[in-house]
């Protein structure tokens, strides 16, 4: 979403920094000239994702980064980020899932907001993956 501001509306996706090697990207490109990062948040294991976090940037219509930590080939744990972009409620208003991008697998995925793990797909491939920290990406 560009808030029709004119410079973004073209902007390629492929400006993206993604490095398939090492899993990661930074911050980099056209949209630092027209988006921030807010301070890397961490987020109690025992919390849940609530107002008070990443659903709270998400009201503000905040996109949100994830990071979390999953069991990698090896046995050891690796870290990984996501692009939360909204969030669901089920028919009683009560809130029922985050929806993320995941740029390693290129699916969208939901992440049970009280356990902080994909739910959705099902045979999502990063074993045991689980939300630890949030950075909120605000459009300047």
């Amino acid at each position: 979403m560009t808030r029709n501001i004119g410079r973004l509306k073209n902007v390629k996706i492929d400006r993206y920094f993604w490095k398939d090697d090492t899993q990661t990207t930074t911050w980099k490109g056209p949209v630092t000239n027209e988006a921030s990062l807010g301070t890397l948040t961490p987020i109690a294991s025992a919390a849940k994702l609530d107002k008070s976090n990443v659903i709270g940037q998400l009201i503000l219509r905040n996109l949100v980064l994830l990071r979390g930590t999953y069991t990698g080939s090896g046995g050891g744990s690796a870290t990984h980020w996501m692009l939360a972009t909204l969030y669901t409620n089920d028919s009683d208003n009560k809130l029922s899932a985050v929806v993320a991008n995941d740029p390693w697998t290129g699916w969208q995925v939901l992440i049970n907001p009280q356990t902080k793990r994909v739910v959705s797909p099902a045979n999502f491939p990063l074993a045991d993956f689980k939300i630890d920290a949030y950075q909120a990406v605000m459009l300047d």
